[in-house]
């Protein structure tokens, strides 16, 4: 399964979620100052790795070199000469000297460089916006998803003092998930209240509200199971997940049979590869005995049986996968609405009122002196009968045959009708009803 998204969530309550129904409250943060100096945050911690240049420039300078016989005629020289050790090449004391002090300076100042050191600001806060995607995909990666956010947000708070966090949904018609100051909370938020459970929604508009909310010196984060190029309003992706191999049901049909009701059902493999799963039947307490089923790859297999004795709600149950949504298809005895039919006319509508009523599930006669869901009636033209919500009309004209149709008869360009003259059909003027 590569990210399929056929449900819906029903959100609970979240009690962190500073959002009215109306406008954002934006929160305003309050710096706390250290009488400490700020400890740099290394952009890029690699970078210390140069360090190692100092134990190596270190054993470099311990090295003495061989002695070399180097005659001279005043005895003063002989001072710079008893430096020299009278043995080969062999580790002695370190001699400091301006060379040294200088190489071991640059050996710091390279590593410095390359760390990138950012100092915090002192009252500075950064603004970071995270748009969730809560499809129905998103809940095979949940864990790993706010396991991304909070590797990911103190790196985004950079040389801030501190850290405002706004989470949105993907969907911006639904309510502010969170806000605050502090990942941990976010990411108990995250594990306690959010249960993506929606279908597929275009991101773009709910980055242009995060947009709006952190402004231009904010962050914008995309946080989903599909990876996107070119994402708007300057948003940075952060990608969980992969692929998935789903089995579920899509899709259910009940029949009604001469004995009661009968179901069939439809499961199909999201995977390229052949999958087997276990089906079972539960009505209330009872459950029947666990089946096999062998799906091919990308392949439909149809499901059928009876409803048990009641007819009362059922729930088809496979074997459990990482994508649970699809696992569980409930069933229930479709009924239909009871209608009521009464016929006022002459015996032809009495027959067509009866066969209507034979026909047609959930159709039956109304009861003498009770109002009719539906009235079949034939009246005359420019009449309309009283008390009635819907009605099947015909108009009954006892006056002379109309006049005959004059002019062309133009033809709709159906594929049924192509090729067919319809200049010989003759046609009456008849009764009309009145558009009331």
């Amino acid at each position: 399964m590569q990210s399929e998204n056929n449900a819906r969530d029903p959100r609970g309550s979240r009690t962190r979620n500073p959002v009215s129904t109306g406008e954002w409250r934006r929160q305003k943060l309050v710096p706390t100052h250290s009488p400490f100096p700020a400890v740099p945050v290394f952009s890029n911690p690699l970078g210390l790795l140069a360090l190692l240049g100092v134990p190596v420039l270190l054993a470099i300078h311990f090295l003495q070199r061989r002695a070399v016989e180097v005659p001279a005629s005043t005895l003063f020289l002989w001072r710079h000469a008893l430096r020299d050790p009278s043995v080969g090449r062999r580790f002695d004391r370190l001699l400091p000297s301006v060379p040294l002090w200088m190489q071991l300076l640059a050996v710091l100042l390279v590593a410095w460089l390359l760390s990138e050191p950012r100092f915090p600001q002192a009252g500075s806060v950064a603004r970071v916006a995270v748009v969730v995607d809560s499809s129905a995909s998103m809940s095979v990666f949940r864990d790993e998803a706010v396991a991304a956010l909070e590797k990911a947000l103190p790196e985004l708070q950079g040389r801030a003092a501190g850290l405002e966090i706004t989470l949105l949904d993907a969907d911006p018609r639904r309510p502010g998930l969170f806000t605050g100051t502090s990942v941990a909370e976010l990411a108990a938020h995250l594990r306690r209240d959010w249960h993506p459970r929606g279908g597929a929604v275009d991101p773009a508009r709910a980055l242009r509200v995060a947009r709006s909310l952190v402004s231009n010196e904010g962050v914008v984060v995309w946080l989903s199971d599909t990876p996107r190029e070119d994402l708007p309003h300057d948003a940075v992706m952060i990608a969980v997940g992969g692929p998935v191999e789903n089995v579920g049901f899509t899709g259910v049909e009940v029949t009604r049979v001469a004995d009661g009701h009968q179901w069939m059902a439809m499961v199909r493999n999201y995977a390229d590869t052949p999958q087997t799963r276990e089906w079972s039947l539960h009505a209330g307490d009872a459950k029947s005995a666990a089946r096999a089923l062998e799906l091919p790859p990308r392949g439909v297999v149809t499901l059928e049986g009876a409803f048990p004795a009641g007819e009362g709600p059922v729930r088809l149950v496979l074997s459990g996968d990482r994508f649970v949504l699809d696992d569980v298809l409930p069933m229930v005895v479709p009924r239909g609405k009871r209608l009521t039919l009464r016929a006022a006319g002459p015996p032809l509508i009495d027959d067509l009122a009866r066969r209507l009523v034979a026909a047609l599930d959930d159709v039956e006669p109304a009861a003498a002196g009770d109002s009719p869901d539906v009235l079949v009636a034939a009246v005359a033209a420019g009449e309309l009968p009283e008390n009635s919500r819907a009605a099947v009309l015909f108009a009954r004209d006892d006056s002379a045959d109309g006049e005959w149709h004059a002019g062309a008869l133009p033809a709709d360009g159906h594929p049924l009708a192509g090729g067919l003259n319809w200049q010989p059909l003759a046609t009456r003027t008849g009764p009309a009803f009145p558009p009331r």
